[in-house]
């Protein structure tokens, strides 16, 4: 599987590089009052208002350092309650890299209040647990904040 790799909260995670439509610096986002946990802010990419969740909140519950290495990966998701797809960033310390080796042993973990990570696997970076984008923030979470398109 080819995935793109990176630091949140001091670990390495993962996110199938078919699900990252581009990687970004980090760039100033705009609060978003009474937002769900982990949604760092709303930016604008190429024309489109993007929500943000900062990973490091997600996993570890304190939100990412400002480094200079720092990046917003902008994911596609399908499937919100509009129907349209729409982008979403996820803000994450630093990205390691894109990496294709086959992983050889993947252990399942059913996290029901962190359904976003998704199996953990052994690569030469070490223990690497996935990130599920679909689940990262929900469609209907998306359509509150920016609204429905029809």
């Amino acid at each position: 599987m080819l995935r793109v790799e990176f630091i949140a909260g001091g670990l390495t995670y993962a996110l199938p590089a078919r699900d990252v439509v581009e990687v970004l610096p980090r760039v100033s986002l705009r609060a978003v009052q009474a937002a769900p946990p982990g949604v760092a802010g709303l930016f604008t990419c190429r024309g489109t208002v993007v929500p943000v969740v900062d990973a490091a909140l997600l996993v570890c519950g304190s939100p990412c350092p400002e480094l200079l290495g720092n990046r917003i990966l902008v994911i596609r998701l399908s499937g919100s309650e509009s129907g349209a797809d729409r982008l979403v960033g996820v803000l994450v310390e630093r990205v390691l890299g894109v990496a294709s080796d086959a992983v050889t042993e993947q252990r399942s973990l059913e996290l029901r209040d962190a359904p976003w990570l998704g199996p953990v696997y052994a690569s030469p970076a070490g223990l690497v647990q996935l990130f599920v984008a679909r689940e990262v923030l929900p469609g209907a979470v998306i359509d509150a904040l920016l609204g429905s398109r029809g």
